[in-house]
């Protein structure tokens, strides 16, 4: 049996890649639109970024330099730094760090010379402060301390009496990567990295800063300034902006993956398509099926059975139009095609029998003819045999009549062997001629007489 798929089949399985095609060229789309939008939608955070970067710094640096101040105006404070003796000053250095909450507090003296620095640090951080540049007004300076791997975010500031009397200076630090770079990822909620010199000195917290510092391009990455810049990462894509830091030749760099934002809006956004889809489809399916099957299935079956009865020969039925659509007209057409085949049948059948029945009499005829050339011969005889009866015996009346009876028949018969040739001939034609009915009765009469009065019957007229 040879298998083929239904309208109604083809129907579904059409808008079934139909709707497949629409979700994967939305799918597409949309993460095109999605990525965008992300790209744009970072545009605008990274600028918020840079604004919260310079706000934050503006503060952080008004913050430490108003916790200096509140420091440099405690008398006691300066009259411990005037003293310039290292153990009178190691005393009182460590609490007003910890007053300050800052890392480090180092003094140096009028000679710009480094007195004391509280607690202990790394000599790497030592050697760094001994080479401190100072600033050279009364303005205070915010900088960046590298000293091996640790950086620092100092202010410096002049420390003078209230009469004016300059006594040195004081540094005060913190350092980057407890304070300043969670404190810019909380507020901005981007990853970045800061770097000093190309040199980074602090970081976020995150796998994605992990990942990307333990490439070989990190460096590469956060060297010079730019703007919503792409970087690919194992298949990933990054997007940079970088922005001066606060203090000198300082660099900060926030990072965002878009992958990692576009991965859930895709998942939703793929996850209502398929609802969508699913639903959609279904629905669609269910109207395309039920429309298919009542409306077009239903006549559709009927013009395929219609065509096997047929092919057949069945033609005894009426094919009936279910719609007044192009499959209704479809269907008028095939009963008038079932019609023609049926009257076309019947011509022939008449055809075929007419030229039998021409056959048959063309053998008749042939038969008659033969028939009746032999049978002229024994009427020709009878005939003239009773010719010459009636020369022989003239005056015997009943004999003359019997005669001409004989002789009647006799043409009667000649008559209707001459009509049976015409028949087979194919010709016919009726010959009307008057009768006197007296005559022919009396005729019939004398003929049967003797036979009735033999019979003892009398036949009154």
């Amino acid at each position: 049996m040879k298998f083929y798929f239904s309208l109604t089949q083809r129907f579904l399985l059409f808008l079934a890649a139909v709707i497949a095609a629409f979700i994967i060229g939305t799918h597409l789309i949309t993460s095109q639109v999605v990525k965008s939008g992300l790209v744009e939608m970072f545009r605008q955070r990274f600028n918020r970024a840079q604004t919260v970067l310079k706000q934050y710094s503006d503060l952080h640096h008004y913050t430490r330099i108003r916790e200096l101040e509140s420091v440099l105006t405690s008398p006691r404070f300066l009259a411990t730094l005037s003293t310039e003796d290292s153990a009178t000053i190691a005393i009182e250095l460590p609490a007003y760090r910890q007053l300050l909450g800052a890392d480090l507090l180092c003094y140096y003296g009028a000679d710009r010379r480094m007195i004391l620095v509280s607690d202990s640090l790394a000599r790497t951080v030592h050697d760094q402060l001994r080479g401190y540049r100072l600033p050279q007004t009364t303005e205070p300076m915010s900088d960046h301390l590298v000293a091996g791997n640790e950086a620092f975010e100092t202010i410096a500031t002049q420390v003078t009496t209230s009469d004016g009397f300059q006594l040195g200076w004081l540094l005060a630090g913190n350092s980057v990567s407890q304070g300043y770079a969670s404190d810019l990822k909380q507020l901005t909620g981007l990853d970045l990295v800061i770097t000093h010199h190309d040199r980074m000195i602090g970081h976020s917290s995150s796998t994605l800063i992990d990942r990307l510092l333990a490439t070989s391009r990190s460096r590469s990455i956060f060297s010079e300034p730019q703007f919503l810049s792409t970087q690919m990462l194992d298949d990933e894509e990054l997007i940079f902006s970088t922005s001066p830091g606060p203090g000198n030749a300082s660099m900060v760099t926030f990072i965002a993956s878009l992958d990692e934002h576009i991965s859930p809006i895709q998942s939703q956004i793929t996850t209502y398509l398929l609802l969508f889809a699913a639903g959609g489809g279904l629905l669609a399916m269910l109207v395309i099926y039920a429309f298919t099957s009542r409306q077009i299935g239903r006549q559709v079956d009927s013009l395929v059975r219609a065509a096997e009865k047929i092919a057949s020969g069945q033609t005894d039925f009426e094919i009936a139009a279910l719609s007044k659509d192009e499959l209704g007209y479809l269907a008028g057409e095939f009963e008038k095609m079932r019609q023609q085949i049926v009257k076309s049948r019947t011509d022939l059948e008449q055809v075929h029998s007419d030229s039998i029945r021409s056959e048959r009499l063309a053998a008749i005829g042939k038969l008659a003819t033969g028939i009746i050339h032999d049978f002229k011969s024994p009427m020709a005889v009878i005939r003239g045999t009773v010719e010459l009866i009636q020369r022989k015996d003239p005056a015997n009346t009943k004999l003359i009549t019997y005669c001409e009876t004989i002789q009647g028949q006799v043409d009667r018969m000649v008559a209707l062997t001459r009509d049976v040739i015409d028949y087979s001939r194919g010709e016919s034609r009726l010959e009307l001629a008057p009768i006197n009915l007296a005559d022919y009765f009396a005729e019939i009469r004398d003929f049967h007489l003797p036979s009735f009065q033999s019979a003892g019957i009398r036949l009154t007229c």
